[in-house]
């Protein structure tokens, strides 16, 4: 049973030190310490930037409703009454949302992070984004032409 015990918590230990790596890493890519393009890295990985390695992949991880969501509150200035009525949701159905996009993306710990976002979603490419949104980036200063798209988009894509 000891052994057992002891084998638990090597275990654990092994599982602590790889969460700290990666949060380490993590930190490291957001601050630009750490780029691919400057270092000695495997030739299978991929090189990218910072922003296209954290931030913009993050934004495309999120579903279409809280990419929108985001867009418009952070890009256009977006009001949670306005949003409730473009996307035809209760005020506390976006605030939620918003939340959690931002808790996804690690906002709700600091402005330098929010800025960073705010970043990423203006170097979001404009095809891409229409193309998984079926709208395009600037989609909040035409809110009246899409509208009735934005209503139809399933609920598990919202």
């Amino acid at each position: 049973m000891e052994k057992l015990e002891r084998n638990i918590q090597s275990l654990r230990d092994e599982r602590d030190f790889y969460k700290r790596a990666y949060e380490e890493l993590l930190q490291r890519l957001s601050t630009g310490e750490f780029n691919l393009k400057t270092q000695a890295v495997h030739n299978a990985l991929p090189v990218t930037d910072k922003t296209e390695t954290n931030v913009i992949v993050e934004l495309k991880a999120l579903t279409v409703k809280r990419l929108l969501i985001l867009t418009a509150f952070f890009l256009y200035g977006a009001k949670i009454d306005e949003l409730s009525k473009v996307f035809d949701v209760s005020e506390n159905s976006i605030r939620v949302n918003l939340f959690r996009a931002r808790e996804a993306l690690g906002m709700n710990n600091g402005a330098q992070r929010v800025l960073e976002v705010t970043e990423g979603l203006k170097q979001y490419d404009n095809e891409e984004f229409q193309q998984k949104t079926g709208v395009p980036k600037d989609w909040w200063e035409h809110r009246d032409e899409y509208r009735d798209r934005i209503k139809q988009i399933p609920d598990r894509l919202r």
